[in-house]
């Protein structure tokens, strides 16, 4: 009987390391992504993205063509939110962080890059085209509508 409580306590014990790791793990992931996006070359990325324009998906595929500061810096964003989007569908990092830091900054994104997402998912004939970063942002729309009190 001794060996049973103390083998369930040693199964209880490994059970919230457990836990506690993969709590670790994802922090880490979170906070190795905002250093990469408040890093220099991400403040940098961020500025030139704030301020390009385009009216129509076609506009937009010559700037891409034309700036090459503006390509590296769109690759730059959609490569890291398709990476967070990744992260949180495998389970290596949790929606909650990105709902509690900033949350509306990384919806803009997505809603600002949508119809170029699908243009390209069209042009280029593959329905994986970002889709990791549209995965993200409608875990994050869904967790924000079961929180609100962090939607704003």
């Amino acid at each position: 009987m001794v060996g049973v409580v103390i083998a369930l306590q040693q199964l209880r014990d490994i059970k919230q390391t457990s836990i506690m790791e993969l709590e670790t793990r994802q922090a880490q992931i979170f906070w190795n992504t905002v250093d990469k996006a408040y890093s220099k070359e991400g403040l940098v990325h961020t500025r030139v993205l704030g301020n390009a324009t385009w009216s129509s998906y076609e506009e937009w595929l010559e700037l891409r063509r034309d700036d090459l500061e503006y390509d590296a810096a769109y690759l730059w964003l959609s490569q890291l939110y398709e990476g967070i989007g990744a992260s949180v569908r495998l389970g290596h990092a949790d929606i909650k962080l990105l709902a509690h830091c900033m949350p509306r900054s990384h919806l803009r994104w997505w809603e600002r890059y949508r119809d170029v997402v699908y243009g390209q998912r069209k042009r280029l004939n593959t329905r994986r085209y970002r889709s990791e970063w549209e995965y993200l942002y409608n875990e994050l729309v869904k967790y924000l509508e079961e929180h609100p009190e962090l939607a704003t």
